[in-house]
């Protein structure tokens, strides 16, 4: 008796997985030789300051304090939700395969891509669009039942979460706060703002929402984590108020619904928070609010009624590696979301910085320059280093089906850059008797390309060269060595400098401008000649 043999379910994903990105190298290549890469990127521009509902048809029901803003609060929603990288594949595919753009769009966003000359399947993209805002709806409804369940816990309870002054941290993780034992140096946001000159100056408590499994504080300052961004609405006054505005918001955003204004039901989980803010005395709400430079893109709803309530909204990076490239003479356009930006203060490092975000943001800003700002505890202990130790930090490359997905033009960190990176370095180092204390930016697992990941275990077997934990915090390894290189352009570099140590960038085959605005003033090396030349008087001063 023969059995039919049938494949398993992951042998139908491995499958079509597989086809995919044929599908998408396919596409690619075929952008790539005949030039048309760009024209991602192009695309992507035209969303980016297209609005994408009519002006004057949304409700402060919903929106609150960003009324006025709501367009551009709908937009910013939807380039973090599906256009950002995600929308790449399609693009790639439209442009390089000619298949239909079937992608959850609004109308207005749908015409435009016909309008660019893509092929569009707008019933299916209109239908794709209905089930996500639906999604949304429902994750709405039920944040709404949340928050009134947890305050009618809190309100039965009697026990009403008082926090005094405090500051509160957005989307921060385990490493990201103090270390336990406070003589250790403070290298996490959490330390360095207790410690900047320009903080709110009476805080009670610091406050996040990461994982804390004991007691710690930044100074004198306790940090502890909370469930949300502000504590449960308390009394049944405030219980019915919630109940009603959370019916008039359900029954506002389906008969709306009905009517094609399909963003108040999209927006409706933002808005259950706007409106618990709204409905909590000033007192209860924290001095500022602290979000950092991974979340560019979206405002969240809830800030501007936070603000008009009178916290303070900033936005700090943690970062300078997000600045165009200045290639062939020219630059780079900024990431999909700096045009639309409306963060109301901002935290830069440096000059350079702030002429970024003026540059970049169409609203006017309020720029505080900070100096480098430290984000990352770290973990781990750093192993006693050898005299003549020179930091190197690089920028770990992807594997190559992570590029065909991403419609760059130019991407410079490829492995044939990252590679001659490494090798370059080590050569030199090696002739002038000193050592390699070679730090990764962040653990990426096997999503590293294999070929980049087979030189590093190889050099890690080399002399002069030692690997230490990325988890480890980049300040702290600085401060151990006598000079740093960094990949163009990450922050180690600025952190050097500021620390009084030589640094300097380092590109291995001169494909960046020595001039590039993202290198905040450091130098740039073009070449091993040049960056022999540099070790050797690091040595001999040093």
């Amino acid at each position: 008796m023969k059995f039919i043999n049938i494949p398993s379910l992951n042998t139908i994903i491995l499958k079509k997985g597989q086809r995919s990105l044929r599908s998408d190298l396919k596409a690619h290549l075929n952008l790539k030789r005949t030039n048309r890469l760009p024209r991602i990127k192009e695309i992507k521009r035209v969303i980016d300051k297209t609005p994408c509902i009519e002006r004057g048809s949304y409700s402060a029901l919903i929106f609150g304090a960003a009324t006025g803003e709501a367009e551009m609060v709908v937009r910013q929603f939807l380039l973090r939700s599906v256009i950002e990288n995600k929308i790449n594949r399609v693009l790639i595919n439209a442009i390089g395969n000619h298949s239909p753009v079937a992608y959850p769009l609004p109308e207005k966003w749908i015409g435009l891509l016909k309008n660019e000359g893509l092929p569009v399947s707008a019933i299916r993209s209109k239908i794709t669009f209905i089930f996500f805002v639906l999604m949304r709806f429902g994750l709405g409804v039920l944040a709404i039942i949340k928050i009134f369940c947890q305050s009618v816990i809190a309100t039965v309870s009697k026990k009403k979460e008082a926090y005094g002054n405090y500051v509160f941290f957005d989307s921060l993780g385990e490493l990201n706060l103090p270390k336990k034992e406070p003589r250790e140096p403070g290298y996490d946001i959490i330390s360095w703002y207790e410690k900047w000159n320009g903080r709110i100056p009476v805080i009670d408590r610091f406050v996040h929402t990461a994982s804390q499994k004991e007691p710690l504080v930044a100074g004198t300052i306790p940090v502890i984590t909370i469930s949300s961004f502000v504590p449960p609405l308390h009394g049944f006054g405030k219980l019915m108020q919630y109940a009603w505005w959370g019916c008039k918001a359900i029954l506002l955003s389906v008969f709306d619904l009905l009517r094609n204004r399909w963003w108040h039901a999209l927006l409706l989980e933002e808005a259950a928070k706007s409106a618990m803010v709204r409905m909590h005395e000033t007192k209860d709400l924290a001095r500022e609010y602290l979000f950092h430079n991974s979340l560019w893109i979206y405002r969240p709803l809830w800030t501007y009624d936070a603000e008009k309530a009178g916290s303070g909204i900033t936005f700090y990076f943690y970062s300078t590696n997000v600045e165009p490239l200045k290639y062939r003479e020219r630059y780079e356009d900024p990431h999909v979301g700096w045009r639309t930006a409306t963060w109301p203060h901002y935290l830069v490092w440096d000059e350079y910085q702030a002429e970024f975000v003026r540059t970049s943001v169409e609203k006017n800003v309020n720029i505080s320059v900070a100096g480098p700002i430290s984000f990352h505890a770290g973990a781990g202990v750093l192993p006693a280093l050898p005299e003549n130790a020179i930091a190197v930090f690089d920028v770990q490359p992807m594997r190559e089906g992570f590029y065909y997905t991403i419609g760059a033009d130019f991407d410079y960190y490829v492995p044939e850059n990252c590679i001659s990176f490494l090798a370059d370095i080590y050569s030199s180092v090696q002739k002038h008797h000193a050592s390699i204390i070679y730090k990764r930016k962040r653990k990426i697992g096997n999503k590293v390309h294999y070929r980049y990941r087979n030189q590093v275990n190889t050099l890690e077997n080399a002399p002069g060269f030692i690997s230490i934990d990325a988890d480890l915090p980049a300040q702290l390894v600085i401060e151990n060595c006598v000079a740093v290189i960094s990949m163009p352009f990450t922050a180690t570099a600025l952190v050097g400098k500021k620390l009084g140590k030589p640094s300097v960038f380092y590109d291995p085959h001169g494909q960046l401008q020595k001039d590039d605005k993202a290198a905040h003033g450091i130098e740039v090396l073009s070449g091993p000649a040049e960056l022999d030349n540099w070790i050797d008087s690091v040595m001999k001063n040093n």
